[in-house]
């Protein structure tokens, strides 16, 4: 069983699959095999999952887990069976009728302007000029935080008349150019002028000479400042809080879907991607009912 896993594990690794996916995804074959296990009685085989089972042991997650986490589960199945009918170790087909819980698409959660003042606020007081830096590239750059562990000092540039920053790693392999504004390019500004950078990393990490600042260490440190500002914060809230404001401000969808790197292969904005920022967040909700509240 455990060479099983192991050879999937490597077969998603060879997809370029990242390692978080990879993590829930052999996590997922893990609780279905107990759960078989648990049902049948029997030792777990791919061999032995048929149609009924997956259907049975979606019911099973539905009992106890939110779609999100359904369909993630879901779609790891289907990868292990399309990668298993292929070895010959089950048959062909098996997870064709496995579908997905459907829901209704939910704007993504973003910070309203307090919150991303009292975030600031918090670096500004209690951090440093490399911890505001990479704040703001999220915050005001849309950067994921992929794209920023793997910026090189080269990438940034600050003149008179220029501020920018060149993503060439960006999710598909994609390129861009973003623009900074006054914030942003103050906080990097202070940063350049205040931190020894070398000649490769513009975030070098703490470990090992010539390494990189790690996601983890990004993840940790926007922690922390939520903590402080009593915020729950993150890479994924501050990118999306980017493009929010920008929506908000009257920004053309094109333009965001540029900036924030939705682009199609052919180099097109893919503005399907952007549009789920103009769907209303949960704070829109709660006011639009409670217009109609008779104690309003």
């Amino acid at each position: 069983m455990n060479n099983m896993i192991n050879e999937f594990t490597e077969y998603l690794a060879e997809q370029d699959k990242k390692p978080a996916t990879i993590r829930a995804y052999r996590q997922t074959i893990n609780d279905l095999t107990i759960w078989m296990e648990q049902t049948t009685g029997d030792p777990f085989s791919p061999a032995n999952i048929t149609p009924i089972d997956l259907a049975e042991y979606k019911r099973y997650l539905m009992h106890r887990h939110r779609p999100t986490t359904i369909n993630r589960a879901v779609a790891g199945i289907k990868v292990f069976c399309t990668w298993a009918a292929n070895q010959g170790l089950i048959s062909p087909g098996v997870a064709a009728s496995l579908r997905r819980v459907p829901v209704g698409r939910q704007a993504p959660k973003w910070l309203d302007r307090k919150e991303q003042l009292r975030l600031i606020r918090a670096v500004q007081r209690d951090g440093n000029a490399r911890d505001l830096a990479m704040v703001m590239l999220m915050l005001h750059g849309g950067l994921r935080v992929d794209e920023v562990v793997t910026l090189h000092v080269k990438d940034v540039e600050i003149s008179e008349r220029k501020a920018c920053v060149t993503v060439r790693w960006g999710k598909g392999d994609k390129w861009r150019q973003v623009p900074l504004n006054n914030d942003a390019r103050k906080a990097m500004a202070e940063y350049i002028e205040w931190y020894p950078l070398g000649d490769k990393w513009l975030f070098p990490g703490r470990g090992r000479a010539g390494s990189k600042i790690t996601t983890r260490a990004i993840w940790a440190m926007l922690k922390k400042y939520g903590h402080m500002a009593q915020i729950e914060v993150s890479p994924h809230r501050l990118r999306h809080t980017f493009c929010h404001n920008l929506i908000q401000a009257g920004v053309p969808l094109d333009q965001v879907a540029a900036l924030a790197g939705h682009i199609t292969n052919d180099g097109r904005p893919n503005v399907k991607t952007t549009i789920i920022y103009t769907q209303p967040g949960d704070a829109d909700l709660r006011a639009a009912v409670d217009k109609i509240s008779w104690e309003g």
